[in-house]
């Protein structure tokens, strides 16, 4: 798929017209890797989400994600240990390779109740929290939050 900006005009308004109507769950995949830009970097860098996950190791990085898998969408069945598929692992895994992507933000799990510390803003958390990042399962693909 190619992306928004390099498509004719007549294609550009009906991507347009898709996403503000609601994408087909059939084609929701497709044109998010194609609008993001994430299939070109994925074309760019073949391999590179696989060597990150294969990399170096840090022990520290594996241990706060570990810590925050059964605490990560407590209420999505999808996401429970005896779930069939559990998406627990490839969610570890997306968190694992942006962790060593991108070593400023690394991993921050964001606590959407009160904090922890009392000098700390309830409603905007700290800066590394507010810039933390989201993650697409099924894909591999990471995106920035803020």
């Amino acid at each position: 798929m190619q992306e928004a900006a390099s498509c004719p005009t007549g294609t550009q308004r009906s991507v347009k017209r898709y996403i503000r109507k609601g994408v087909p769950l059939e084609h929701r995949a497709r044109v998010w890797m194609g609008v993001s830009g994430a299939q070109a970097q994925m074309d760019r860098n073949p391999g590179y989400y696989q060597r990150l996950l294969q990399g170096e190791r840090s022990a520290s990085l594996e241990e706060a994600i570990r810590t925050d898998m059964s605490r990560t969408f407590p209420d999505n069945v999808r996401f429970r240990k005896d779930a069939e598929p559990c998406l627990q692992g490839p969610l570890y895994n997306v968190l694992l390779a942006y962790g060593h992507h991108n070593h400023g933000v690394g991993y921050c799990q964001v606590n959407p109740g009160p904090p922890t510390d009392p000098g700390a803003s309830p409603s905007r958390g700290s800066r590394r929290e507010r810039e933390g990042a989201a993650a697409d399962v099924n894909t591999g693909c990471v995106y920035r939050t803020w």
